[in-house]
């Protein structure tokens, strides 16, 4: 467990009051950044914090990351049962293969669509990485795939109680990742894949672009929300991690790469 609560020290502080509103027909309601619609399911008050707190949390963050308030509201569809799941997503998405995906970001209609497994928790995180796509897309129109992804693997891994926040890290998930990191061209590389390129590999590209962001973020919060933001403008992560990171991206790579080397014992 890496604890997480320096995440609300400091660069993070809570700008909007969130209430949960209940209506007799299964909508929620969080002040009026976050609409729910539960179908066949319920939730408890362990998951009801989670979603309000992983709602502020990153409310708050994209607010410090650019500099200004994310605007407009965003609906998040829990369905119980996946054959309802997979009947929406091919009804009114158009989405073919939902019985293979546990949620999705619809921006065309700023909507998150979850499946909630009976008996599992895992819907927390999908919501939770699903909600940064959501509220990055107000901000950058098509940012690079892996920090698109790797923004919303590293929340997704957060977990939101009423006590703060910690996180998971897991080994097989760092070990999967520092095959590619531990090469200098291969992660050249990584930072270069579009999102063509990322849907035809999909391996352990996740793992990889959580990798980035967990140890930027755990480096210095200062350079990895200056990182970030250059990142989200200019596109060319490689020429930012130049001008950006002290060394520029040789330094990088030594330092993400003996970064992981320690917490796998290597």
């Amino acid at each position: 467990m890496i604890d997480c609560k320096t995440l609300n020290e400091g660069h993070i502080v809570s700008k909007v009051l969130l209430v949960f509103v209940l209506s007799a027909l299964g909508h929620f309601t969080f002040g009026q950044q976050l609409e729910i619609a539960l179908y066949k399911t319920k939730l408890n008050n362990e998951e009801r914090t989670h979603i309000s707190e992983s709602l502020r949390f990153q409310i708050d963050f994209y607010n410090e990351l650019f500099g200004d308030s994310i605007s407009g509201n965003i609906k998040a569809r829990f369905f119980g049962r996946q054959s309802d799941f997979v009947g929406y997503s091919k009804d009114n998405v158009g989405i073919n293969n939902a019985h293979s995906l546990a949620g999705y970001f619809n921006p065309r209609t700023d909507e998150l669509v979850v499946f909630k497994e009976n008996g599992s928790d895992r819907f927390l995180s999908v919501y939770s990485h699903e909600l940064s796509h959501a509220l990055l897309s107000k901000k950058v129109a098509r940012p690079p795939v892996w920090l698109n992804e790797g923004l919303a693997e590293f929340f997704g891994a957060i977990i939101f109680t009423s006590d703060g926040t910690s996180g998971r890290i897991s080994p097989f998930r760092v070990r999967d990742a520092y095959g590619v990191i531990k090469s200098k061209s291969n992660l050249k590389k990584f930072f270069d894949k579009s999102y063509e390129d990322w849907e035809k590999s999909r391996r352990n590209e996740y793992d990889i672009a959580w990798s980035i962001i967990n140890f930027l973020y755990f480096k210095d919060v200062d350079m990895f929300v200056s990182i970030i933001n250059w990142v989200a403008k200019e596109a060319d992560s490689i020429r930012v991690l130049e001008k950006e990171y002290p060394g520029g991206y040789d330094q990088f790579h030594n330092d993400i790469k003996n970064y992981y080397r320690k917490l796998l014992n290597r």
